[in-house]
């Protein structure tokens, strides 16, 4: 375990030397804890799952919106398909009584 570590620190260090001055951390930087804490715990508290069962919600919204549309545009194409046919059959109708 120890010499992958090890290895993973010498890629990050050919990836400093590569990318230079634009290299961000990944951690807080040194020196900073006190403003990112003062950051991060200014933010408002919400239980775990808060995002997620909002998220979920509009998810189950959004899937209700599209079966309404859905089975109201089926309901017009077999209205629109019954008139076809009826318009069809009475032609055939009065096509059958010219004879």
């Amino acid at each position: 375990m120890f010499p992958i570590t090890y290895h993973v620190g010498q890629i990050v260090f050919i990836g400093k030397m590569f990318i230079g001055d634009k290299w961000t951390l990944l951690s807080i930087p040194k020196g900073n804890s006190k403003e990112y804490n003062a950051e991060k715990f200014a933010q408002p508290k919400t239980q775990v799952g808060d995002e997620f069962l909002k998220n979920a919600s509009q998810k189950k919204r959004d899937k209700e919106r599209c079966a309404r549309k859905l089975r109201r545009g089926i309901r017009y194409a077999n209205k629109f398909l019954l008139r076809i046919w009826h318009n069809e059959r009475k032609e055939r109708r009065h096509a059958n009584r010219r004879r």
